[in-house]
């Protein structure tokens, strides 16, 4: 079946004064010039206009905006033409646009004036006449030659321009503008530098999918007489094209149901949070797992309602009740540790937390009896029941059902990273597995678990809930054991990929982490700023990479697979979202970097000496028995300090 094209939207050129000639007078000419058309439908693209919405409507900017084009179209480019300053109406809904189509990470092409824009946009400044400011550069316009204007270029090396073009020797292009780059905006960097002069030629967004503004005009070269001399504009096009369809096909639309049905969205304070920890139940003879849950849910009735049976009577869980801070959190949760460790202690068991056990068996374990454990059995039998494994979870309070999904989708990129991070089950069923985190492994396992499958929107994740429950997928969102969940009935973002790790201090660090990251995702969805999502195959390679290495791996932080460290990109994003505001009573907060000083500084020692599995493996390597991790476990937890030899 062939492929549906890529709707390509095209910024209009506008004009306003015309000869008397012209069969129109005093009107306003929005219009898309005939060869970048043809250069888009020539690769198989739709080629549409986006006509601006202006006062002169009778249509109020309230009902339609750039916003509702960006959400049809796939793609963005913006058209060469006046200067940038000059027509400031241009220029005002061309930033418009840029905003909407990148807001929701679509791809956006600049061609000359469009280049400029984009170094505008994010905060890049220009030379307003090359000729006047570097009287030694190159002609880079003439009236008279104009299309017949050519000059070569320069790509920089490890850019997307050369990725793109690889050893093509042809690097002339078609060169007409007064205005140059002079300050580079906000995270963008140089693709190619005029071979003359220096001066800037083209600029990508660093670690996104396609954002990129070319100074030349790549569909003036089709139909140029020196065809054989300029850089092909095909390539640039058919890479714009590629990124367009991957996106589709990693977020695919889905034909919407017309239910009457409503998943309602909790209310909830936003940023509040809540953590829930699993531990596993020491038999302190044989370092096996217990089944004593029973009987210390029994001997903690009426001291604390905040600890939990789990599916398996060796595992406990413990949780908070609504905190504001992950300081908050720790608090509670030493409150109720402090019931359940004197519980232990009466009935002869132990607590541990790491993301698997060593050596239990799974064929040993006792279900704990409850409809809910004995209906997930029957319906996936031994994937089930292997499900001896115990994770950290944070719920974040979000405003409303659509900002859970913002944020969703901007945690999936950095969730491997906080995967490696937490990485503490290496040993399953008496082997060592070769895994930092063999846990994740066996929610992928699951029909419903692990990998998330993306939306764009509450309706589209609504939509996808009442498919599933009518089909007897799943018979609530809890059955939606994904790495992470909207909670509709709590109004939070339940954030389930961690491993739990041996110490409440780090469980804490990590949290507060996430919190942070929450608090960063809103600021930018308020902004109305881009996050980035990874695509399907680069969110699936990056987990894999954690659960296989923990932090020691390269890191692919674009689908054009380009990757930095792990430990380098984690670092990175506790300096970013150190600076987002954390609301910590009533009219009162404080950026998270000084509120999480030493939850961040136990961050960088995790990152300096290696996450809980590195322990783990490094004790069993020197005592060759299992028993000596388990024990190690216990101490590290009744110690609340991770112990690295």
């Amino acid at each position: 079946m062939k492929a549906r094209p890529i709707k390509v939207g095209i910024s209009p050129r506008f004009q306003y004064k015309f000869h008397t000639d012209f069969g129109v007078q005093d009107r306003v000419v929005q219009y898309l010039e005939q060869s970048l058309s043809h250069w888009v439908t020539d690769l198989g693209g739709l080629s549409l206009m986006i006509p601006s919405v202006s006062g002169q409507s009778s249509t109020p900017s309230e009902y339609i905006d750039p916003s509702d084009y960006a959400r049809e179209l796939d793609a963005l480019i913006l058209q060469g033409g006046t200067d940038v300053g000059v027509d400031l109406i241009r220029d005002r809904y061309e930033l418009a646009l840029i905003k909407a189509f990148h807001g929701l990470g679509k791809p956006v092409l600049g061609v000359c004036r469009g280049h400029q824009l984009l170094n505008v946009y994010f905060g890049g400044t220009l030379i307003s006449d090359i000729a006047t400011r570097l009287p030694e550069a190159s002609p880079h316009v003439n009236p008279e030659l104009y299309e017949k204007l050519y000059h070569p270029i320069d790509f920089v090396e490890d850019g997307i321009l050369k990725s793109i073009y690889g050893d093509e020797t042809r690097r002339d292009v078609v060169s007409i503008h007064h205005q140059a780059i002079d300050r580079l905006g906000d995270g963008l960097q140089i693709e190619a530098i005029s071979k003359a002069d220096g001066i800037i030629e083209a600029v990508s967004l660093k670690s996104d999918s396609f954002v990129l503004g070319v100074q030349w005009h790549p569909e003036f070269h089709v139909q140029s007489e020196q065809v054989d001399q300029l850089l092909p504009s095909a390539p640039l096009l058919s890479a714009l094209i590629q990124s367009a369809r991957a996106r589709k096909q990693s977020r695919k639309p889905r034909p919407l149901s017309h239910r009457r049905e409503r998943l309602e969205f909790g209310k909830s304070e936003p940023l509040t949070m809540g953590v829930e920890l699993e531990f596993q139940l020491i038999d302190p003879t044989n370092q096996d797992l217990l089944p004593c849950a029973p009987d210390l849910l029994e001997a903690v009735k009426g001291d604390s309602d905040k600890i939990k049976s789990e599916i398996f009577q060796s595992m406990i869980e413990v949780e908070t009740g609504i905190c504001r801070t992950a300081k908050e959190a720790e608090r509670d949760l030493s409150a109720t540790l402090k019931v359940l460790s004197q519980a232990c202690e009466t009935r002869g068991a132990q607590l541990a937390a790491a993301g698997t056990h060593p050596f239990a068996s799974y064929l040993d374990r006792l279900l704990t009896p409850a409809p809910r454990y004995t209906e997930l059995v029957d319906r996936n039998q031994w994937i089930a029941r292997r499900l001896v494994i115990f994770g950290l979870h944070v719920h974040i309070g979000m405003p409303n059902a659509e900002a859970s999904i913002h944020v969703m989708n901007a945690f999936m990129y950095h969730l491997p990273l906080l995967l490696g991070l937490s990485a503490s089950s290496p040993f399953w069923h008496g082997d060592d597995t070769g895994l930092a985190s063999s846990r994740s492994t066996f929610f992928e396992s699951t029909p419903t678990g692990g990998h998330p499958i993306m939306v764009e929107s509450w309706s589209e994740f609504e939509d996808l809930y009442f498919r599933m429950f009518a089909s007897k997928a799943i018979g609530s969102p809890k059955d939606l054991w994904w790495d992470l969940r909207p909670s509709p009935h709590f109004g939070t973002l339940e954030i389930r990929v961690c491993d739990i790790m041996p110490t409440l201090q780090e469980n804490i660090a990590v949290a507060a982490l996430k919190h942070a990251m929450a608090a960063h995702f809103l600021e930018k969805l308020r902004d109305g700023q881009h996050v980035q999502t990874p695509s399907d195959w680069q969110y699936r390679e990056n987990k894999w990479r954690a659960t296989r290495h923990g932090l020691d791996f390269d890191f692919i932080v674009s689908d054009w697979g380009e990757t930095r460290p792990a430990k380098e990109a984690l670092l990175q994003l506790i300096d970013t979202v150190s600076t987002a505001r954390i609301p910590t009573g009533p009219h009162q907060e404080q950026a998270a970097g000084d509120l999480y000083v030493q939850e961040f500084q136990n961050l960088r020692k995790i990152v300096a000496n290696g996450p809980a599995f590195t322990r783990f493996r490094g004790l069993y390597e020197k005592s060759s028995k299992l028993q000596d991790v388990v024990r190690h476990s216990c101490e590290e937890f009744r110690g609340n300090r991770p112990i690295w030899s």
